[in-house]
């Protein structure tokens, strides 16, 4: 017996791995070329430097072996096995006293050892190199500080709103900047014309010097007025620096799964602390209110004055809204639900290599013709079909519409749920 395992697990494999080595690079290559087009091309065009412009690719390449890897394993057993059917080796194999697990096996333990492999990039690989991808791009914006710079353009530099109208070379015609001052207050600087330097005496910044400038100051004390005054010259400054100071500009994806965690950890003790101060104030409230309808008993028999009575009622009012609003507000919530999105990616398309090669499996002997043909065109449309659902559930997660868990993990469910009904199905013939 056994070395008839023996067999099978070798003729399996010598048909499987060749096989996930051509679609795997199928959709690598896809995503290259993608890569290549949108975002290695312009900087050819800018005259990047061509070692900067190979570490931008070279750091996207986890990234796109992530996405690479459960698609190649779901077109790679659905070949396998549609090759297997349509040449009739599926009733040679069982004519031969080999059950279906048998032959599954080899693909079942190739999506096992994937699956390995690709969360160790995601928690390990893909955080370096997105990292130094971040480098690298600061070192191109200070070669190349008009390279992000575009005509009718707004754009979000960490906390700095920039709307640009007319780009040429290193100057801006029409330029808007909206940020706020040391006391949080906001602040608008305007100008027909600016030009982009890159300071000397600053490292990792550049430069906007504008000419004619005005700017106008939120004024707090007066709702919807501002103060304003204008300037023949004014340089306003981009640190690179802030970026690495600012912990909400970075991804889940340039952190390992344990900072993540740690992350969830944290945001589930401030939930829980601020619920309790919540709480607090909310009894506190009531206990108010009971107060102010106990003022309105004494008022109605003539024990306090209409002035006080009119008093308890606009406090009254205002602790009823107080109540509303710490009923309704959810803001507590919605960073630990984004953590819970970030945690549980770290997963998803990991797990997917595996569920995909369950799935893949019973699903892919049943094409009786066509054999690996069917098998590809197959495999493209469920690809795309959980491409289109995975992204669609983050977006619906960050939303806070439905659970994380769900959001993320729908598609995975899904896809385990139906391959593990065709294993049983195919398990009882």
């Amino acid at each position: 017996m056994r070395f008839k395992i023996k067999i099978v697990t070798r003729y399996v494999f010598l048909e499987f791995i060749p096989t996930f080595a051509i679609t795997f690079s199928f959709f690598f290559l896809i995503f290259i070329i993608n890569h290549i087009l949108l975002y290695i091309k312009p900087l050819f065009e800018k005259d990047v430097p061509l070692d900067l412009i190979g570490m931008l690719l070279l750091t996207a390449l986890p990234m796109y072996m992530l996405f690479c890897f459960p698609f190649g394993v779901m077109l790679a057993t659905l070949m396998t096995m549609g090759r297997f059917s349509s040449d009739n080796e599926i009733v040679a194999f069982r004519a031969l006293g080999f059950n279906i697990m048998e032959i599954f096996g080899p693909v079942f333990f190739v999506g096992i050892f994937i699956t390995a492999l690709s969360f160790y990039i995601n928690d390990r690989v893909l955080p370096i190199s997105l990292q130094e991808q971040r480098n690298t791009l600061r070192r191109i914006m200070y070669l190349k500080p008009t390279l992000d710079f575009k005509s009718k353009t707004v754009k979000n530099y960490f906390g700095k709103i920039l709307i640009t109208d007319i780009v040429q070379n290193t100057s801006i015609d029409g330029l808007i900047i909206i940020d706020k001052d040391d006391k949080d207050d906001k602040k608008i600087i305007t100008t027909k014309r600016a030009d982009i330097l890159v300071p000397k005496d600053r490292k990792n910044s550049i430069e906007i010097k504008m000419n004619d400038a005005m700017v106008q100051f939120e004024n707090k004390d007066r709702q919807n007025e501002f103060n304003y005054g204008y300037s023949d010259s004014i340089s306003y400054f981009i640190s690179f620096e802030e970026e690495n100071n600012n912990a909400s500009h970075v991804s889940g994806n340039e952190k390992t799964t344990r900072e993540i965690y740690l992350e969830v950890e944290r945001a589930k003790k401030n939930a829980k602390e601020s619920q309790t101060t919540k709480d607090i104030e909310t009894t506190t409230k009531k206990e108010n209110s009971r107060s102010y309808i106990y003022s309105a008993e004494q008022f109605l028999k003539g024990n306090i004055t209409n002035y006080d009575y009119e008093t308890n009622l606009r406090r009254l009012d205002e602790t009823l809204s107080d109540l509303k609003r710490n009923f309704s507000n959810k803001d507590i919530y919605r960073q630990m639900n984004f953590s819970l999105i970030e945690l549980y990616r770290k997963f998803a398309l990991p797990l997917a290599c595996l569920i995909f090669s369950i799935f893949a499996a019973p699903i892919g002997i049943y094409s009786k013709r066509a054999g690996k043909s069917i098998g590809f065109i197959l495999g493209l449309f469920l690809c795309a079909f959980y491409w289109f659902f995975y992204y669609a559930g983050q977006i619906i997660g960050f939303k806070d519409v439905i659970p994380p868990f769900i959001a993320i993990f729908a598609p995975n469910l899904l896809f385990l749920l139906i391959g593990v009904y065709f294993l049983i199905k195919r398990l009882r013939e």
